[in-house]
């Protein structure tokens, strides 16, 4: 594969910083932002993977450069560099990552481009193992990838607290401070966050009382930027469902799943027949979690699907899958005749003043695992919805049953979450992974999540009547990805105590 000295790069974003200031101006004809060509970036299946550099002069004169890796447009990883240095005689770049891999390109004289070739860090390797070329992006790209907050004129990113805006969409806001006298401890928490303590958090909302009371972005992003988030969808889609069968009274979450799928009635044997619809929600299908071996993809992702061999009896263990969501996209378009965004926009989003989104579709089929992109502030309304019981302003859109049934545990993902019908649940019975496991968590605040990849959130902790919202980009720290719960837990959640 391409880029083999990739392989073992250390997932630290922090590693990425060599401070907090702001790039100076170009004083030498390397600094700046740059990407690597199309040509010579990274192939992956789904989509190409560019590798991103910035330039700048450190302590006396001498370069300075970060990297990391982009995923459509957006970050994705870093790429950790210990040493770089360039050459204004030769105009050579040097970089050398802390696997030993070093690349070596030469400016071309329109200063625009950079061509030049990796070679391995391992002994006896003297040839290089990838050509790879950069040209310069746009400048602001480097805030996107490499600042939380830009700093102000002395050098510094100072965090200021400031009222969310009052916006015609539908949220009610409020001062933070109308709930909490702690502004010290507000004050510190965000510089923490700023200082990526607690991962790469691009979005960051709380609601408490039904208002939006902290509303912070970073990394450039701001209200108006669309965010995957990814597994989040099929807390949506569970929503959904509920609001389906109180329309058609006849649909039960123990019926077999193939009386969905007529069409597919032949595949109902070895076991797949006592699949139920409730077996989808709690992720006990029994469906394989990855590709069966010799297995040959087909063009139907339903029948993909249908037709592959169990891994466990129905019901007995729980393994999380994004099959068992793709499959609910399917009953509830076999249910209703309507395919699942449009069950969404008609009986949830169009009524909530939702109308910034995007879907992801296979074979026709709008995804029901992953990959909507929607507003942080969006949401934060899908959480004020669930903590009113389904109920938006005057109107009770999901069914109060339904949401009480599908937030509570039905069975145990693990010592740390338990798992309802989509959505998971923390309570003081559950462990803190993150400190002392062995202890219990005291907050002794249930909560109600829904979790996408890389730090995705939409987090409602019913007895403060609050909803915390995050979106992130630690997609390949699951640490940090997951360091959203103990930071509610431990620092927001006493903020309102």
């Amino acid at each position: 594969m391409k880029y083999r000295f990739l392989a073992g790069i250390c997932i630290v974003c922090s590693s990425l910083f060599w401070g907090c200031s702001q790039p100076e101006p170009q004083t030498t004809s390397i600094e700046g932002i740059w990407v690597c060509t199309l040509e010579t970036a990274l192939d992956y299946p789904e989509s190409k993977r560019i590798t991103a550099l910035l330039i700048g002069e450190g302590n006396g004169g001498i370069i300075e450069a970060r990297g990391c890796i982009m995923w459509d447009g957006s970050y994705l990883y870093p790429w950790n560099l210990e040493q770089a240095s360039f050459s204004d005689s030769t105009q050579t770049l040097t970089l050398v990552d802390e696997d030993g891999d070093r690349y070596e390109g030469i400016l071309e004289s329109d200063q625009h481009t950079i061509r030049g070739y990796f070679w391995s860090g391992d002994p006896g390797q003297n040839k290089p193992i990838d050509t790879v070329d950069f040209i310069r992006a746009d400048p602001q790209l480097a805030q996107t990838l490499f600042y939380p907050r830009l700093p102000g004129p002395n050098g510094h990113t100072a965090y200021t607290y400031k009222s969310p805006e009052a916006l015609e969409d539908g949220l009610e806001v409020a001062n933070i401070n109308t709930f909490t006298g702690d502004s010290l401890a507000l004050y510190a928490l965000l510089s923490n966050i700023i200082s990526q303590d607690y991962g790469r958090l691009e979005s960051l909302l709380v609601m408490k009382d039904s208002q939006l009371v902290l509303e912070e972005y970073f990394y450039g992003y701001d209200k108006s930027h669309l965010h995957n988030i990814h597994s989040c969808t099929k807390s949506i889609a569970s929503l959904v469902l509920g609001i389906v069968m109180e329309h058609y009274e006849d649909v039960e979450l123990s019926l077999p799943l193939f009386d969905f799928f007529p069409e597919y009635d032949h595949l109902a044997i070895n076991g797949k027949e006592l699949i139920s619809v409730e077996h989808l929600l709690c992720m006990t299908a029994g469906f394989p979690v990855d590709d069966t071996p010799g297995w040959v993809d087909l063009d139907d992702q339903l029948l993909n699907i249908l037709s592959r061999p169990l891994a466990e009896v129905p019901g007995e263990i729980f393994q999380y899958n994004n099959n068992n969501s793709i499959l609910l996209g399917g009953v509830l378009q076999n249910i209703t005749g309507e395919p699942a965004d449009q069950l969404v926009k008609k009986y949830l989003f169009d009524l909530m003043g939702i109308s910034s989104y995007q879907w992801a579709y296979v074979d026709g089929l709008p995804q029901c695992h992953s990959d909507l992109q929607m507003l942080p502030r969006d949401m934060a309304k899908i959480g004020q919805l669930v903590l009113n019981d389904g109920r938006w302003g005057d109107l009770q859109l999901v069914p109060k049953e339904w949401i009480q049934e599908s937030t509570r545990p039905h069975l145990a993902e693990s010592e740390y979450f338990d798992y309802g019908y989509h959505w998971w649940l923390r309570s003081a019975s559950n462990k803190a992974w993150w400190d002392k496991p062995e202890i219990r968590s005291n907050a002794g605040h249930e909560m109600v999540i829904a979790l996408g990849f890389g730090g995705q959130y939409i987090m409602i902790i019913r007895d403060l009547n609050m909803v915390v919202v995050t979106t992130a980009s630690d997609y390949s720290n699951g640490h940090m990805a997951r360091s959203k719960i103990p930071l509610v837990i431990e620092k927001f959640i006493p903020l309102f105590e």
